[in-house]
This record gives C-alpha cells, structure tokens and sequence, in this order.
C-alpha cells in the first residue's frame, strides 16, 4: 500500500495519466514487499507454475510478462480492523457489511475482466475459501482453481519452507505460530501439485 501511493505521487508529478499510472503502480506494488515478492517467486518456480503460464522465471510475471499476471485480493483495498491490517477469514468478510459490500462490489464484477481459460491462485486460506465459493456460486469454472501457495509475507515465518518441503515440522521453534498451521499448510501443498500435474498430461 504505502509503495503503491508513493510511486503514485511520484508519477503524478511528471505528468503521467491516470491509466499509466495504475500500471506502472501495479507492477511495482503487487506484493511488491522486499520479502513478500521473492517469496512468492520462489513458490511458484518451485512448483512450477511459471511452466505452466509459458514464463522462463517467475520473476518475469512482474517485468516482461506482466500481462501474465493480475494480482488482486478478496476485499481489493486496504482493509483495516481496530486499527489492524484485516487478516480474517472468509466467513468474518461475509458477516462484515463493509467488507462483504467491497468483495461483491469490487472483487466479483472483476472476474468477469480476465481471460476465460484464466487460472487462479490463493495465497492463504482466506482466499481460497473465497474462490471455492466463487466456484460454488458459478463465477470460475472448478479446473480454473489451481489451489492455494503460502501467504509470502514477511510475519509468514517458516510458512513458505514448510509448504515447500524445506523445512521439517519438528525442527520448528516450539513458539513459532506456524506449527498451527503445518497440516494446512502440506495439504495445499499437496493438492496444488496433484491439480499441476493432472494439467501437464
């Protein structure tokens, strides 16, 4: 958030319009945090989703072959709780009058934008439960849903490791939240693998 207003008055500055603003915006800023994108680069060349989009290195998603790419999130503003970052579930945005109002509003006449042979990917639960209802609501086709990676954020911990197979469970600190969340974790792991390999047949 704070990047993507900063290139923003920046590029206003030198007179730029509006539409190429929001692009040169997005490409810097979609998880565009100094952990956030190498970790999410590193997930999904490990599990080689960059193949299956016809990229070399997923880095390239946010540079050469960003028309590739649309990075968006359930409620696609900045959503905030108490004065906290909102990183609840999907059934706490449907109970949310706001949130629910910016997830139909906004997150849901975008889906109709993309491609139709799009794919989707969840970074977290959060969103995953989103597209699974999506998919019961009829908005995405079930094959359209690949499955979900780690959430690559810098507060993720152990999380991308765990989900990658490089990192043992046991060796976690006993302090370290992410134990909680190890079965979810392997589990998407697993099932996006599965999904990838039945599409490269």
């Amino acid at each position: 958030m704070l990047l993507a207003y900063d290139e923003v008055k920046a590029l206003s500055s030198r007179g730029m319009n509006e539409d190429q603003i929001l692009y040169q915006v997005k490409s810097l800023a979609a998880f565009g945090d100094e952990s956030m994108r190498p970790n999410l680069v590193k997930m999904l060349n490990a599990t080689k989703i960059n193949e299956l989009l016809g990229v070399r290195d997923a880095g390239e998603l946010w540079s050469t072959s960003y028309d590739a790419l649309h990075a968006t999130s359930v409620i696609p503003h900045a959503a905030f709780r108490n004065g906290k970052m909102f990183a609840g579930s999907f059934d706490q945005v449907l109970r949310s009058e706001a949130f629910a109002a910016g997830f139909h509003r906004d997150f849901l006449p975008s889906l109709q934008a993309l491609p139709h042979n799009a794919f989707f990917l969840a970074l977290g639960p959060t969103p995953l439960d989103a597209l699974h209802w999506c998919v019961a609501q009829g908005h995405i086709q079930e094959e359209q849903l690949l499955g979900a990676l780690a959430h690559p954020s810098r507060s993720s911990g152990s999380q991308v490791d765990i989900y990658l197979g490089l990192k043992d469970p046991q060796d976690l600190n006993p302090k370290d939240p992410v134990r909680y969340r190890v079965d979810w974790l392997q589990h998407a792991s697993q099932s996006l693998r599965q999904k990838l390999r039945k599409l490269a047949r």
